[in-house]
């Protein structure tokens, strides 16, 4: 008879806080798969909480998955290289200023409209004008999971003028049609990147967005070694500006909001 390995778990309550929690319960389950657990396991996060001022309870529940996803793919390369050395990778990690930052812009054309564009995850070079191409490399579309590869050229000054490829693969974390908003991570790159997950946001104004829409691009990130903060800064500024001067008919109302560099420690 084999060995028989059952779920365990832990739950913990939040007790004092300045971020609005009156009452919370939170439980962590992992749960293995097969009867050893060596095929892997499945982490389950559940939560009771009364609602907290100012914030949704889906925007809580998107940070979950997104934090769950991180979680998974750190036990994943601990497993790899050693408790010992993984365990130093994420306090070094963990120690290391991180920019978080976020970019609005508000468009006179139907939500619906907008999320059609936006969630053909593999149609980026259609909206960012830097993107010279983006297709699909593995997964399927639509799904979490999904692979896109995306490349720019620019010429670089020399005696040749030669030009320079810049390229990234991004991964798809999460999708949802319904509150129209999906998270990806950049993966393989050789722009800089070490550590990137994104999540675009499309929010009705008005109800139904029927009369427009607000487009919401976050985003947190480890120090992309010769850039500045506010390169990435301007960066996606312009993204967001080209995107809703397409969608939009005229002149676009424009609002960048909330850009700031924070540490992961805080």
């Amino acid at each position: 008879m084999g060995l028989m390995v059952s779920q365990v778990a832990l739950s913990y309550e939040i007790v004092d806080s300045n971020i609005g929690f009156r009452s919370y319960v939170s439980t962590v389950k992992v749960v293995p798969r097969g009867d050893d657990g060596q095929d892997g396991c499945v982490i389950e996060w559940s939560f009771n909480v009364d609602p907290v001022a100012g914030m949704v309870l889906n925007e809580l529940v998107r940070k979950y998955e997104v934090g769950l996803q991180q979680m998974a793919k750190r036990m994943e390369e601990n497993a790899v290289t050693g408790y010992e050395e993984g365990r130093k990778h994420l306090i070094e990690e963990e120690t290391q200023l991180k920019w978080e930052g976020k970019a609005t812009a508000e468009v006179k054309v139907p939500a619906e409209n907008v999320w059609s564009f936006l969630e053909d995850f593999c149609n980026i070079h259609k909206w960012i004008p830097t993107v010279d191409t983006c297709y699909q490399v593995e997964g399927e579309l639509g799904q979490p999971g999904l692979v896109r590869y995306c490349a720019s050229s620019s010429t670089v000054a020399s005696d040749q003028e030669e030009m320079k490829i810049s390229w990234a693969k991004e991964k798809l974390i999460m999708i949802n049609p319904i509150e129209r908003c999906l998270s990806y991570e950049i993966m393989e790159n050789n722009v800089g990147f070490k550590s990137y997950v994104a999540t675009v946001e499309v929010l009705p104004i008005n109800g139904d967005g029927r009369d427009g829409c607000m487009i919401e691009w976050s985003f947190l990130c480890d120090p992309i070694e010769g850039w500045r903060f506010e390169d990435l800064n301007s960066y996606i500024s312009n993204c967001l500006q080209f995107m809703s001067q397409k969608h939009g008919a005229g002149c676009p109302i424009w609002v960048i909001s909330s850009w700031g560099a924070k540490a992961a420690t805080e």
